[in-house]
């Protein structure tokens, strides 16, 4: 059955990431000081990249808010289909925090183990992963 879901979620998540010009640039998890420089000569750098992702958070909740009422208000979309583009956009948003989960929370930590490097470098890929998302959803409250 998980191989029926497979690409039912890479659909999905094929429609969140299909950003357009305003889609953020790929980045890598290597060059942590630069992602935050505020953060370098901090006392506690796990600390301040923590309160750099919550902050993160938020903007893609803000970016989620936009969307879903441009998506509500859209002249563009027949009122016929406007519950399922908002349907949509809720499932893609579900999908989307369930790879960004096993991706910064699984997949990154492998490279850090055991190392002062793993914190900094999930908390580092929660941010970028945020960042995107932002700029996607913000796509799409401007395309309605």
């Amino acid at each position: 059955m998980a191989r029926a879901a497979a690409p039912i979620a890479a659909a999905l998540l094929g429609l969140a990431v299909a950003g357009g010009p305003a889609s953020a640039a790929p980045a890598g998890l290597i060059d942590i000081e630069d992602r935050a420089p505020q953060c370098a000569k901090s006392g506690d750098r796990v600390l301040c990249l923590s309160d750099l992702s919550v902050h993160s958070a938020a903007r893609v909740r803000a970016a989620l808010r936009k969307a879903r009422a441009a998506l509500a208000a859209s002249r563009t979309i027949p009122d016929a289909d406007r519950a399922a583009a908002l349907d949509i956009l809720t499932r893609t948003q579900k999908a989307w925090r369930a790879y960004v989960r096993l991706r910064c929370e699984g997949e990154v930590p492998v490279t850090f183990t055991g190392g002062t490097g793993r914190n900094p470098a999930v908390l580092t890929c929660l941010r970028i992963h945020d960042e995107r998302r932002t700029a996607e959803l913000l796509d799409i409250a401007g395309m309605s």
